[in-house]
């Protein structure tokens, strides 16, 4: 076994201010593989440079490989209880990966539009309050309308709007 220094630089193809260098030490063994793992990079083209920079037994070399990143896919849950008829129904709509989605998410209930909130990159719940519905079944979607590095998304839900029991009681005299 021998070791050997490995560079990798890795440059945008679209941001040529956007460069990412490691120096690697690794051991030499016949068909020896180096995995680097790259977190953080928006959606792009990129372009990654492997520099091997020999040694007593093994001469230098070098190589290119493009990659692209493209857009991440967020989670979106949707929640909602069931409720009685004349009670508000509370839509919980909650983005994932939180601290990292930017953007609008829309939320209908029955396919009207309750409003639309805003991601931040630190918010990544809304409750939105929803009255006047009647017996039945409901629908309510959330809609993310992406942003430069998540693709647009969609989630639904069902909830139940019941009647409310008649109670009394009967006495005879």
């Amino acid at each position: 076994n021998q070791t050997g220094n490995v560079s990798i630089i890795i440059r945008s193809l679209i941001d040529p201010n956007v460069i990412i260098t490691q120096n690697l030490t690794i051991n030499i063994t016949n068909k020896h593989n180096v995995t680097w793992n790259v977190s953080g990079l928006s959606r792009g083209d990129y372009i990654a440079q492997f520099i091997f920079s020999g040694n007593q037994n093994y001469t230098d070399c070098a190589m290119n490989k493009t990659f692209v990143v493209d857009y991440a896919t967020p989670l979106i849950i949707v929640e909602v209880d069931n409720i009685y008829v004349g009670q508000n129904a509370t839509v919980n709509v909650t983005v994932f990966p939180q601290g990292n989605v930017t953007g609008i998410v829309t939320i209908y209930v029955d396919g009207i539009d309750m409003g639309n909130f805003t991601l931040d990159g630190n918010s990544f719940t809304q409750l939105v309050d929803v009255s006047g519905l009647l017996n039945g079944t409901h629908d309510a979607v959330a809609v993310y309308h992406g942003d430069a590095n998540y693709t647009h998304r969609d989630n639904s839900t069902t909830f139940g709007v019941f009647k409310h029991d008649v109670l009394f009681n009967l006495t005879t005299t």
